[in-house]
């Protein structure tokens, strides 16, 4: 993202693919890295899905240069399962 290797990026010709409707699997936003959606399955989705809820995953804020420009992006792991 800092160097600009982004599809629709005109600083790098390397284009790396973004989505471009939002989905589960991309934190519900358009322009995340498809890179950046294993983190979405992988510590949301996918744990959910076996009902063990452990983990979660977060999609930062970026400022045009691709500078985390508020929050950042965050994997969570918990100790122990959330109460019922």
């Amino acid at each position: 993202m800092v160097e600009g290797k982004l599809e629709g990026d005109a600083r790098h010709p390397m284009q790396h693919g973004v989505t471009k409707t939002a989905q589960p699997w991309s934190f519900n936003k358009t322009g995340v890295p498809y890179y950046c959606g294993h983190t979405s399955l992988w510590f949301d989705v996918m744990p959910r899905e076996w009902n063990l809820p452990l983990m979660s995953g977060r999609y930062g804020d970026f400022d045009a240069e691709g500078r985390v420009s508020g929050t950042p992006c965050m994997t969570f792991i918990r100790k122990r399962l959330p109460a019922n």
